[in-house]
Parts: C-alpha cells; sequence; structure tokens
C-alpha cells in the first residue's frame, strides 16, 4: 500500500466566499505536486495567475490557473535539473537554477525579452552553498542569496545579468540575510529580512 500526501491549492472567489480546487487537466492530477502559491496579478493576462508545480515527467514547470474554470495546465516548462524558478511579470520564466546531483554542479540561467535561457553563472559546490533565486528589482537587477565566502554569512546581491555587475543590498555581520521582503503585485523584491532576536526587515 502506498500512501501520498500533498496539498491541494485552493481558489477562492471574495465575492461570495466560495472554494474551488484548482483541478489540472491531466487525468492522474494527484502526480502534480504543488510547490507553492498561486502569483497573481499577472501583466497581460487578466483573471489567471501562475503556480509552480512538477508535470508529469517531473520537472519543475510554470503552471496558468484560470480562476474562472479552477483549472491549471503547463505553460513553461525547464528540465529535470531545475531545482527554483522565479517569475517575471509576464508570468514566464524570468529566471531558473538547475543543479546536478550527481556532480554537484550548478548553473543559473537569465531570461531575456526573447524568453531564451542564458546561463549567467555556474559553478561547483554543494546544494546549501549555490546561490538562492530570490527575485528581480524594478529596474530588471535578479536579487540572489549568497555567502562572501565559505563559512561567512549569507548576504543579498543584486546582478545586472547584462554586465554582470553586483551590488550588495543587505548584509549583517553576526546573522545570515536571505529572506526577501516581497511588493505582491508587483512582484518585485523591495526589502530584505532576518532574524535576529525579533524578525527584521530593510527596505531598498
Amino acid at each position: 500500500q502506498r500512501i501520498i500526501e500533498y496539498w491541494r491549492t485552493v481558489v477562492l472567489d471574495t465575492s461570495n466566499g466560495r472554494t474551488r480546487y484548482i483541478e489540472f487537466d491531466e487525468e492522474d492530477d494527484w502526480r502534480y505536486i504543488s510547490t507553492g502559491g498561486v502569483v497573481a496579478p499577472i501583466a497581460g493576462d487578466p483573471g489567471s495567475g501562475r503556480m509552480l508545480s512538477r508535470d508529469l515527467e517531473g520537472r519543475l514547470s510554470v503552471f496558468r490557473v484560470d480562476f474562472d474554470r479552477g483549472s491549471a495546465r503547463p505553460a513553461a516548462g525547464a528540465n529535470r535539473e531545475t531545482v527554483d524558478i522565479i517569475l517575471n511579470e509576464r508570468g514566464g520564466i524570468g529566471a531558473r537554477a538547475d543543479l546536478n546531483d550527481r556532480t554537484n554542479a550548478w548553473e543559473i540561467f537569465d531570461y531575456g525579452a526573447d524568453n531564451q535561457p542564458r546561463r549567467i553563472l555556474n559553478g561547483q559546490s554543494e546544494a546549501s552553498s549555490m546561490p538562492g533565486l530570490i527575485g528581480f528589482l524594478p529596474d530588471g537587477r535578479l536579487v540572489m542569496s549568497t555567502g562572501r565566502a565559505e563559512g561567512d554569512r549569507s548576504i543579498i546581491v543584486a546582478l545586472n545579468t547584462e554586465t554582470g555587475e553586483r551590488e550588495t543590498l543587505a548584509e549583517h555581520e553576526r546573522h545570515d540575510v536571505g529572506g526577501a521582503v516581497g511588493d505582491p503585485w508587483a512582484h518585485y523584491v523591495i526589502g530584505a529580512a532576518w532574524t535576529e532576536d525579533l524578525p527584521q526587515r530593510l527596505y531598498f
């Protein structure tokens, strides 16, 4: 006997309080395991949102969620080594991170206006040491969490994907800074978060 526990995402109609489970277009939708909540609104696509989940081949993918029907279908995918995806304002893939579990080799790709992946960073390290994708600033720079060197505290940096120039946005001499504060409507990163005795925030 095989028991599988998973979470289901629900669409709430605020006009009448009714809820609806998101149903995938495939028959065996139990294999889709949602890895996060629904992101909305999406520029140029009213009445829909985006959700990250695994497809039937096990690849991390972007699903388009139709709020009227309560259905979700694949909109964009990556490959089996993709471990993280950051959405752009149009609901497509803005950046992605790949990790080879056998070799610990990692790559980070940026998707430009043509929606084509372009490798901007790569290295070889443990998964916990590779840069973590956080989101984008309003000026288009990619926000990541990373350590200055092995053993150092995690900091938050902004990377210009065209020039490679980096700027440190947030760091702390005693604590890891790896959380982010996001704008829930525009989906941009607007600040950093970390925990001392109490939660702390720094707005950019």
